[in-house]
């Protein structure tokens, strides 16, 4: 696979850069004045993609394409969840080089659409360094929408694109269970929160365990969209800690991470209500 050359990974990672700052103060920010970046159609020499129907999302999601084209070498795992959510495969986040997605396009033919899949691959430092489309058809459909009006691109399909519940196997126990909670509209992880961390850690690195899963949440103010993403941007926040505080030890987990906005309440509330115990992060460890 072809490297980018410095200069434009350096251009890219400032973009990245000042997208993330954007996005963690809630800025509305003109997505068309940012550099946008263009997958690449892959060979079988570039990148492998795994079966649709292993996906945990095999029914894949409807995101703006301006979204794909502002993942651009560079971004973090972290700042990815705010544009196209977790990866649609059973992929964790320590020590991962690829994340895989089904996205959708509309064809133009009526309400008929076309799955198509995406790669992100990043570097030793888990930043991203490239993106591919699977086929030809797929990088057409992403250039297209890239290139149509904000007025004119297809609005996403509610019954396709909305978030998939949880599905735990049933024989499965979860043998430690932990939770925290967050200053209303931040992701900032409170002293409280690193103490519980700390505590994951040290359980965690007594190898008893083999999988991770990390949950974001908000309580019931603002609009879904909005708490799905400020729900994931907790999750990862937490999920870069521990994958800092673990290093290598932490090398034999297998972890999944989920946003659910304001759903799955610990307390139940109506709309627009403010309520600590829901602005929260849950971490399971199993066996």
């Amino acid at each position: 696979m072809n490297k980018l050359k410095n200069s434009a990974r350096n251009k890219f990672a400032a973009a990245a850069i000042a997208i993330a700052m954007l996005s963690a103060a809630h800025i509305t920010y003109a997505e068309d004045a940012l550099p946008q970046y263009r997958p690449q159609v892959a060979t079988a020499a570039d990148a492998k993609f795994p079966p649709v129907e292993r996906a945990t999302r095999p029914q894949g999601v409807f995101v703006p394409a301006r979204h794909i084209a502002m993942i651009v070498p560079g971004l973090r795992k972290s700042e990815i969840y705010t544009l196209l959510d977790v990866p649609h495969f059973h992929e964790g986040l320590f020590f991962v080089r690829r994340w895989n997605y089904i996205i959708n396009f509309y064809t133009g033919r009526n309400d008929e659409y076309r799955q198509c899949q995406y790669q992100i691959q990043f570097d030793k430092h888990y930043r991203v360094e490239s993106g591919w489309w699977k086929d030809r058809e797929c990088a057409d459909l992403f250039q297209r929408d890239l290139e149509l009006p904000r007025s004119e691109q297809p609005a996403p399909n509610p019954s396709t694109s909305a978030p998939v519940p949880m599905v735990r196997q049933q024989a499965e126990v979860v043998s430690k269970s932990y939770s925290f909670t967050f200053d209303f509209d931040k992701a900032v992880i409170s002293p409280e929160g690193q103490d519980v961390i700390a505590q994951v850690v040290r359980d965690a690195d007594s190898g008893a365990f083999g999988r991770i899963v990390i949950v974001g949440f908000t309580d019931t103010v603002g609009a879904r969209e909005y708490n799905d993403n400020l729900a994931a941007r907790r999750a990862a926040a937490v999920s870069a800690e521990l994958t800092q505080e673990l290093g290598d030890a932490g090398s034999h987990l297998q972890s999944k991470v989920y946003a659910r906005g304001g759903r799955d309440l610990a307390v139940a509330t109506g709309p627009d209500v403010r309520n600590v115990d829901n602005r929260r992060v849950t971490i399971e460890l199993y066996k």
